[in-house]
């Protein structure tokens, strides 16, 4: 009996066999190396004759259960809408969509692959030589970029500082995999693509990623997070503390006082002294029993 092994491993054998090319409908790609991997496939930098892109394999590991059928539809359905999404340059372009076929000693294998723009790198890569002004620009660019996604139904359900890529000083969001996109917008009526749209957990993991670009790193417990005003001490401190106001009503749980939407975090922002005054209210108001 032949054990089964993970597909990214398959993919490596494969290319070891092949001069690392592959073949696409619009010609022969050379592999250059793997550059990441995440819940939703394999990514790796390849050229397409003089250009340099980027592959995205759709393939699970062997415990994952997709079958390959899932995972066609919803690559597809992940190729389709941020194709058709009417946005400049901080959501990552997709070029071309294909299926990638070869044989090994498993048998047959089978994924679909998204073929996109090339980036410089992740936010991971920006670390340490992040600065307020980054801090600044990088919030500005999760608030317009999801609420961009939220108004057209869509929730990205995987913000993570390796979902978010670099080019050049710009920001972008990257990997769709397992976004919920709106019924219309999906081939498919698997529980994975037209799911409720829970865009809280997007606000939630906002708050997550900007203590992480801030910080430097994750906290397990959000809770026992430093304040912002240590890692920015020579701004002016009305504002950290709005932005680090702002990150704990994201990473807050208590449906009465947490963020629900963009829009909440962008009145809140708008309309600071007003809501100070509101959270000092709630802190000192009688406990009803």
């Amino acid at each position: 009996m032949i054990k089964r092994i993970r597909s990214i491993d398959r993919i490596s054998q494969y290319l070891a066999t092949s001069d690392q090319t592959i073949q696409l409908s619009i010609g022969e790609l050379t592999i250059v190396k793997l550059i990441g991997q995440g819940s939703s496939g394999h990514v790796f930098h390849c050229r397409l004759g003089s250009s340099d892109l980027a592959i995205k394999f759709i393939a699970r590991n062997v415990n994952v259960r997709h079958t390959y059928e899932q995972n066609l539809k919803k690559s597809r359905t992940e190729y389709i809408n941020l194709v058709l999404l009417d946005r400049g340059a901080d959501i990552a372009k997709y070029v071309h969509y294909d299926v990638v076929k070869f044989n090994d000693e498993q048998g047959e294998f089978v994924s679909p692959v998204i073929l996109m723009e090339r980036y410089d790198g992740t936010i991971l890569d920006f670390q340490p030589k992040r600065t307020y002004r980054d801090f600044v620009r990088f919030f500005d660019f999760l608030i317009d970029t999801v609420g961009f996604l939220h108004n057209r139904n869509i929730a990205h359900n995987d913000i993570r500082a390796n979902n978010i890529l670099i080019k050049g000083d710009n920001f972008v969001l990257a990997d769709f995999g397992i976004a919920s996109f709106a019924p219309q917008l999906s081939d498919t009526q698997s529980a994975d693509v037209t799911k409720s749209h829970n865009k809280s957990h997007d606000i939630y993991a906002i708050g997550k990623v900007l203590l992480f670009f801030a910080m430097g790193k994750n906290y397990i417990r959000p809770v026992d997070r430093e304040a912002l005003t240590r890692f920015f001490p020579d701004e002016n401190p009305e504002d950290v503390i709005m932005y680090d106001k702002v990150i704990g009503k994201c990473l807050d749980r208590n449906p009465q006082t947490n963020f629900k939407s963009i829009t909440d975090i962008k009145d809140y922002c708008d309309n600071y002294s007003y809501h100070c005054l509101l959270d000092q209210a709630q802190v000192s108001a009688p406990v009803s029993i």
